[in-house]
């Protein structure tokens, strides 16, 4: 059954089973848009309705955040870095409110973030052995290999990575190289491919 969410600004659907099993507020799913005209400046935001809210980095090709929050309570947030200029991005983390969790919004976080990141080389942090972690993106797919590959500028802004252009950059800078604690051994592990000596 659809219709309009009152307390949260935006359409609703009513799914009977998910009611008839009880709780607060059971049964009313949401729908978001997360295409890039739904995600406002956080100068844009009404604070009565659900919003995705884009923070800008604090540096060009930094990271930033889009957040889903609604009366100021952040849900969740997925970091990112983009770099206008190389056409780069690299996803840091995706961050939810514990009590948030399992109802979506993660999801909708990675869908702004493939809307955002259209057209940009994308690279994803490594992500652990969470086995929650893993199984949700699993699910939804990730938005690039979990091998960080900064730009120069996102080296400059303290974006953390790997790959050859990475390291003679911060060989150049005199900077020592960060290695990443996760082999590609580790992450073939992880994802199901066959593991190679």
């Amino acid at each position: 059954m659809a219709g309009y969410s009152h307390r949260y600004g935006t359409s609703s659907f009513i799914c009977t089973a998910c009611r008839d099993a009880g709780g607060p507020d059971a049964g009313e799913w949401i729908t978001i848009n997360p295409d890039l005209p739904h995600q406002l400046r956080p100068d844009q935001v009404d604070g009565l309705k659900i919003s995705l809210v884009v923070v800008p980095p604090d540096s060009p090709a930094g990271a930033g955040q889009i957040q889903l929050v609604h009366q100021g309570e952040v849900y969740g947030y997925i970091a990112l870095a983009l770099c206008g200029t190389c056409r780069r991005a690299v996803v840091q983390y995706l961050e939810v409110a514990e009590a948030r969790r399992r109802r979506g919004v993660g999801r909708v976080l990675v869908a702004a973030a493939r809307a955002r990141c259209e057209g940009y080389l994308v690279t994803t942090a490594p992500l652990g052995t969470d086995p929650a972690c893993t199984r949700f993106w699993a699910q939804v797919g990730l938005l690039g290999p979990p091998r960080p590959r900064p730009c120069r500028c996102q080296v400059d802004a303290g974006i953390t990575g790997e790959g050859w252009e990475t390291e003679a950059h911060l060989a150049n800078l005199g900077r020592p190289i960060e290695r990443d604690p996760i082999s590609p051994r580790a992450i073939r592990r992880l994802f199901g491919g066959p593991p190679t000596s």
